[in-house]
């Protein structure tokens, strides 16, 4: 269910159904998820911050897939690719 703005003429109703992806922020940052996989990448804290815990800890006792899991999710994050698990978008 969507609604329009206030701002917004609309000729008819103010409730609409929109059958696009709706897509909505939670709070991430992309700069935060990037500088932390730069960091503290190789004890998965990118991956602990953007809600893929179990990852983070496949990341955390790997050592970063020994700095190559750490490179990939750089690359990941700094292109958008690797976004935060509840399918929001960056802020």
């Amino acid at each position: 269910m969507c609604t329009v703005r206030d701002d917004v003429l609309c000729l008819g109703h103010r409730k609409f159904y929109k059958f696009t992806r709706c897509e909505y922020q939670s709070g991430y940052k992309w700069s935060t998820a990037l500088m932390l996989s730069i960091t503290l990448g190789g004890f998965g804290v990118d991956r602990f911050y953007l809600g893929n815990w179990q990852e983070g800890i496949g990341k955390l006792f790997s050592f970063g897939g020994l700095g190559i899991w750490t490179l990939i999710d750089v690359i990941l994050i700094a292109t958008g690719y690797l976004k935060p698990n509840d399918g929001s978008i960056y802020v």
